[in-house]
């Protein structure tokens, strides 16, 4: 148990996933997620922070999270920065992930090469829900096969 709750390897690949997926034009659904803002000085950037993690699971159609047990933070908040080519919009550059905490004193967004830091203040509780979700996600190449098999 205390292996998989100090390792962050598999929250890094969640969030890649979600790269991956906006990546692929699926953004109305990611907007779903959290909040979302437009950034106009990114040119097409969008941003998605705020995020709650039962609808996390509820979008990718994964069983509900016990996100009743989570004291404070109960969302966990990161963002994936699509930018999209100037030329043409329908080509989308490299994602740019960040990740923070709620709780993080100055509140500015980490990127995941910083991500240890940050994952050093969740609770035992969050880190262990995240690597579950992620567990979920490795070896699934298409969201839309979670959930119960027929």
């Amino acid at each position: 148990m205390r292996e998989r709750s100090q390792n962050p390897l598999l929250l890094k690949i969640m969030l890649r996933r979600l790269e991956l997926r906006l990546t692929q034009g699926e953004v109305a659904d990611a907007m779903e997620i959290g909040q979302t803002t437009y950034s106009a000085k990114e040119r097409g950037a969008i941003k998605i922070s705020t995020v709650d993690l039962s609808k996390l699971a509820k979008i990718l159609n994964f069983p509900e999270l016990d996100v009743e047990n989570v004291k404070s933070p109960r969302n966990i908040d990161f963002s994936v920065m699509i930018k999209r080519e100037m030329d043409e919009p329908s080509a989308l550059r490299e994602p740019v992930t960040s990740y923070k905490s709620t709780s993080h004193e100055k509140g500015s967004d980490i990127h995941l090469t910083q991500f240890l830091d940050c994952w050093e203040e969740m609770s035992s509780k969050q880190k262990e829900m995240l690597i579950d979700l992620a567990r979920n996600l490795v070896g699934k190449p298409d969201y839309r096969s979670f959930g119960p098999e027929k």
